[in-house]
């Protein structure tokens, strides 16, 4: 004789629901980290382009005044400045003429928004690169250091700049 047996439990395939709510309360712990590093990365890109615009700027006022490369319209020319304005976040490329007052010398450029430089050289925050190598108006044995800062996260990056002229 033989016996059959009946399995009394349906075999049922899935996830129960606590498995569902586990799975998601992970997903949802992975998203919250990788969002909050994304912020960070994105924060930081801005900073570092920031601060390769201004050494941009600051190597081509560098280069200008080195060449002597006279602006049109001006006749003699004591150097170029780099030039910050603490109330508009704004920096100026100007073009030191000796002489010539109407000539159109001065291109003024924001940094990215979030961004903002430190005052470096009060009260007029500037300097001067002087015509054909002679350095900068910097005082011998002191540098500047033009120190941008990431508002929204704090991080902080430095230009330096000596006497000489030497951009780092």
């Amino acid at each position: 004789m033989k016996i059959l047996r009946t399995n009394s439990a349906k075999n049922y395939s899935g996830y129960s629901l606590i498995e569902v709510l586990v799975a998601m309360f992970i997903l949802v712990i992975i998203f919250s980290v990788t969002q909050a590093n994304l912020r960070g990365y994105s924060q930081n890109k801005s900073l570092e382009q920031a601060v390769k615009q201004v050494r941009s700027d600051l190597k081509l006022l560098q280069e200008y005044s080195i060449a002597g490369k006279l602006m049109p319209g001006c006749s003699g020319l004591n150097g170029y400045i780099f030039s910050y304005n603490t109330s508009t976040n704004l920096y100026s490329l100007i073009a030191d003429c000796t002489t010539d007052v109407n000539v159109p010398n001065k291109t003024s450029l924001s940094l990215p928004q979030g961004i903002s430089l430190n005052s470096f050289r009060p009260p007029n925050n500037t300097i001067l690169f002087k015509v054909l190598g002679k350095g900068t108006d910097i005082p011998n044995g002191t540098s500047i250091n033009i120190i941008l800062t990431q508002q929204t996260s704090g991080s902080t990056a430095t230009i330096n700049i000596n006497p000489a002229g030497l951009i780092n």
